[in-house]
């Protein structure tokens, strides 16, 4: 029913909705009001390839955008890229799990809509990867929750991330797609069903995901990168486990687009 809206309710969402923090008018895109988004616990300056904060560096430095960690230099990861639109903290802990138990459906457009942004401004000088693919529920997580919150917030970031590449002026910079990108459906299953991550202990939830996962006989076998999207990155068990199974699937480049990262 998100998905497909009336008439009725494609006027709704044309107007502006009243921000889901303060109760005050948001705007057509997103309700969330200017000054409540700027309140969200933005990223502070991150490893490019694992999201998790680094020191600063002096703003007269020349050291290049991009940086890693000493934990990702020792043994880096099997991403290429990690982002993370927000931290893990107050409101959007709190809209995230209203989400997910709730079904505060409108939390998810905000949030995705929010990672969309996000996504546009860290790729200003770089190009998309050429698929999206949302990291899916099991069956019983599925036919329990009934729909899959990933999924949700990759339709929304997906739009927006659309919505800037059909705006934008002749003379198209390099990172815009040269058509919309898509997100890649009912390719990639989870065939194990497990336990929340909010119910596992630290050790547990860092257990090794590798066989729960498939990519289905009908994936694209021209893709050659992927954002896979999700809406917590906590120990990233699950996040490699399935960036696994696409490099085995001759995926070259693997980005992780996160609305928010535990620290």
């Amino acid at each position: 029913m998100v998905y497909n809206r009336s008439i009725f309710n494609r006027i709704v969402a044309a107007k502006p909705q009243p921000c889901i923090l303060c109760g005050t008018s948001g705007h057509p895109t997103l309700p969330i009001c200017t000054p409540c988004r700027a309140d969200l616990p933005q990223p502070p300056y991150c490893c490019a390839r694992c999201a998790l904060p680094l020191p600063k560096p002096p703003t007269n430095t020349t050291l290049p955008k991009a940086q890693i960690c000493g934990q990702c230099h020792l043994a880096p990861p099997i991403q290429d890229r990690c982002l993370a639109a927000f931290q893990y903290g107050f409101p959007v802990r709190e809209l995230i799990t209203a989400l997910k138990f709730q079904h505060k459906m409108i939390y998810g457009r905000a949030l995705g809509t929010l990672l969309g942004d996000f996504i546009v401004n860290q790729y200003q000088e770089q190009p998309y990867p050429d698929a999206i693919v949302a990291v899916p529920l099991s069956r019983e997580r599925l036919k329990e929750r009934g729909f899959n919150q990933a999924e949700v917030i990759a339709r929304y970031a997906l739009q927006e991330i659309n919505r800037h590449t059909k705006h934008s002026k002749k003379g198209r910079p390099t990172h815009t797609p040269a058509k919309p990108l898509k997100l890649v459906h009912r390719s990639l299953e989870k065939v194990i069903h497990t336990s929340p991550q909010t119910a596992l202990s630290g050790s547990e939830r860092k257990q090794p995901l590798n066989h729960a996962f498939q990519i289905k006989p009908n994936w694209h076998q021209d893709i050659r990168s992927i954002a896979i999207i999700d809406d917590v990155y906590t120990t990233g068990a699950t996040l490699k486990a399935i960036s696994e199974l696409f490099r085995n699937k001759g995926v070259n480049e693997i980005h992780l687009w996160c609305v928010a990262r535990t620290v």
